[in-house]
C-alpha cells in the first residue's frame, strides 16, 4: 500500500468550521439569538461540533482513515474536546457569556457523533464492496 499524498484543501472546511465557532463565540450573549425550546445552546453547541468532527474526519489522510478508522475517531474526538475546552476558555472573557462544563459535553458529543456516522458509513462501504 502506497502513501498517499496529502492534499491541503482537505483543511479548509475544517479551518472554516473553527473560525464560525469562534466568531460565534465572540459575539456578547445578549446578541446570541437561539430558538426558544430547553438546551437549545446544547443543541447548538452539538451541531456546531458535529459540523467540526465531520470536517476533521475530512482532513486526516486517506491512508490513516483506512489503515486505523478507530485512531482517527479517537483523535478527531480529542480535537473537539480540546476545541470545546479552548472555546469555553474564550468566552470566559466575552461579555454576558459563561464558561459551561455542559457545553464542553455537547461539544464533545458532538464529535462522536460525527465521527462514528463516519465509522459506521466506512465499515456500511466496505460490506457492501465485499457483497
Amino acid at each position: 500500500m502506497t502513501a498517499s499524498p496529502y492534499k491541503i484543501y482537505k483543511i479548509v472546511p475544517m479551518i472554516v468550521v473553527m473560525g464560525t465557532i469562534f466568531f460565534l463565540s465572540s459575539k456578547p450573549g445578549d446578541e446570541i439569538h437561539l430558538p426558544a425550546f430547553a438546551y437549545s445552546d446544547l443543541v447548538a453547541h452539538m451541531i456546531a461540533y458535529a459540523a467540526l468532527g465531520a470536517t476533521v474526519c475530512f482532513a486526516w489522510k486517506d491512508d490513516f482513515k483506512q489503515s486505523q478508522p478507530f485512531k482517527a475517531v479517537a483523535y478527531t474526538i480529542v480535537v473537539c474536546l480540546l476545541y470545546g475546552i479552548s472555546d469555553e476558555f474564550h468566552q470566559y472573557f466575552v461579555p454576558s457569556r459563561f464558561v459551561s462544563i455542559l457545553d464542553v459535553c455537547a461539544d464533545t458529543f458532538g464529535g462522536v457523533l460525527a465521527s462514528v456516522t463516519w465509522l459506521f458509513v466506512q465499515r456500511s462501504r466496505e460490506i457492501a464492496q465485499v457483497s
